[in-house]
């Protein structure tokens, strides 16, 4: 049988099992409504102004066959333009941690929610096709988690310009048998 496999996010004070999403919507509140950009990240008058940081999990709710391998992630290489960078953890949290912030302005630093967890982050659009991220998995088979946290979080700058943007590509692709 096929695999059913879902990215799920966590938000809240206790996220319990999260919701399985087919999108995302990076702004300013801790939420997984996907539907209104009630909470844009407004563009700073100086330095940057961060969404609040998705803390998400890939799951598996129908087993494989055999095993799921090989779990890569990557962005389409175009972004959002200049003065906005969407970027992911270097380090995959195993506790959650509540996204905080000031709704409708501004998230925390995803290296501060995650203090001492995550260390790191790289440009999510660096990733690509031809050279896209390896997850590291928690098992190849069975149901449930299969990762810890992927944490993603947008940066925008001084220089981004006003007005929704429209959607971008983050592909999951995996091995199955």
């Amino acid at each position: 049988m096929t695999a059913t496999v879902n990215f799920v996010v966590y938000t809240g004070v206790a996220p319990g099992s999260g919701a399985t999403q087919t999108g995302i919507r990076l702004k300013s509140a801790d939420d997984d409504d996907t539907s209104t950009i009630l909470y844009p990240v407004r563009i700073p008058d100086v330095g940057t102004n961060y969404s609040y940081v998705v803390s998400s999990k890939i799951n598996v709710s129908v087993a494989p066959d055999t095993s799921i391998t090989n779990m890569q992630l990557y962005g389409d290489g175009a972004g959002f333009g200049t003065g906005i960078t969407v970027n992911i953890g270097d380090q995959y949290p195993v506790t959650y941690v509540q996204a905080t912030g000031t709704p409708g302005v501004t998230g925390t630093i995803m290296t501060t929610v995650y203090t001492g967890v995550i260390t790191s982050v790289t440009d999510l659009f660096s990733y690509t096709s031809g050279s896209p991220l390896t997850l590291p998995m928690l098992k190849n088979s069975g149901t449930g988690d299969y990762t810890n946290f992927i944490c993603i979080q947008a940066y925008v700058g001084t220089t981004a310009t006003k007005g929704a943007k429209s959607a971008e590509n983050i592909t999951l692709q995996y091995d199955e048998v």
